[in-house]
Order: C-alpha cells, then sequence, then structure tokens
C-alpha cells in the first residue's frame, strides 16, 4: 500500500524515480495488486496540478500505468473522485470505480474479496 504523499520530495527527480522503482518491482511479480491511498494528489485534473513536480509526477504516473501490462493490478482510493483527471478512468487504466460507503471493517474486508475474486490474480497471501 502506498500513501500518493509519501512519493513526493523537494529533490529534483527523487519523485520520479520513486514511483519508476515502484512499478519496475510490481514488474518482476508473477501477480501484483498495488493499492494507492489518496490516488487523487497524483493524477489530478489539470486545474489543481499548480507546480512542475505536480505535472511530471501526473505524466510520469500515467505513462507507467500504461506500460503496466497484465501482471499489475491498480487500487486507487480517494474520497475526492471528482478530481481525478478523466484521462485516468478508462479501460486499461483505472478501469472500474466503486464506490464504497463508510462500512464497518468487516464489512470493507468482505468486499475487498468480493471485488478482488472476480479478478484474474490468484490470492498468493492472505489479505
Amino acid at each position: 500500500m502506498l500513501n500518493s504523499s509519501d512519493i513526493f520530495s523537494t529533490e529534483e527527480g527523487v519523485s520520479e524515480m520513486k514511483l519508476v522503482q515502484l512499478f519496475e518491482n510490481i514488474k518482476q511479480h508473477e501477480a501484483a495488486i498495488l493499492i494507492i491511498d489518496e490516488i487523487d494528489i497524483i493524477s489530478g485534473r489539470a486545474s489543481t496540478r499548480k507546480s512542475k513536480l505536480d505535472i511530471r509526477i501526473f505524466s510520469v504516473f500515467l505513462h507507467l500505468i500504461d506500460q503496466l501490462g497484465k501482471n499489475g493490478f491498480i487500487i486507487g482510493t480517494t474520497s475526492r473522485l471528482h478530481a481525478i483527471d478523466p484521462v485516468f478512468i478508462r479501460s486499461g487504466r483505472l478501469d472500474m470505480v466503486v464506490e464504497i460507503a463508510t462500512k464497518l471493517p468487516q464489512q470493507r474486508y468482505e468486499i475487498l474479496q468480493i471485488i478482488t475474486k472476480c479478478n484474474v490474480y490468484q490470492q498468493t497471501r492472505p489479505l
């Protein structure tokens, strides 16, 4: 699990390298699920990208998703779906939007099991 804010660094190029290394790690596995909390921070609409770093992160993230292939599966969480740039929500990137109202922890776990059961990935270790 990755919190989007953990990607950002004040040093030039470090944020982009963190993303690249993360996706390279995913490619080394037969199957991997990456959960990105607050995904809207790195996939925000153009109006929310204020700095050059935000623009570079957006561009690198979009490119890495496109290159991911079948072995990686991304789940993004957000409370601000409206803030995600529509270019991310399409087939081959973030294919599906599932709205989950506030639930008890056991209910959330059951929902996650249902969603991942429909996927081609086998569970290799307990959630």
